[in-house]
């Protein structure tokens, strides 16, 4: 699959961006979840205003990497995977 110039899509190619998409979002997710388990290790020692500036922060971040991650997964799961069966079917039709 080649992003730049003349576009050249291949069913591959589609099936391998859709599953290193989902890679990356898992990845995101996993690694949210190790640091918010990480903040409640932290907040045990650390009750300061400085955390709490810093908690507040962190939770806008994750909000926002959340609703970047659901975005991300209605593009791969809806826009994607619909298109990746329109090009299933056209190649039935021609094959």
């Amino acid at each position: 699959m080649t992003i730049s110039g003349a576009s050249k899509i291949t069913l591959q190619g589609l099936v391998d961006f859709r599953k290193q998409l989902n890679g990356h979002m898992n990845a995101v997710s996993k690694q949210e979840t190790e640091t918010k388990s990480a903040m409640d290790v932290v907040s045990d020692s650390w009750k300061d205003g400085n955390f709490k500036d810093f908690e507040e922060k962190f939770s806008q971040d994750v909000e926002r990497i959340e609703a970047l991650v659901e975005e991300l997964d209605y593009f791969n799961n809806v826009i994607l995977k619909n298109f990746e069966e329109k090009v299933r079917d056209y190649l039935g039709i021609n094959y």
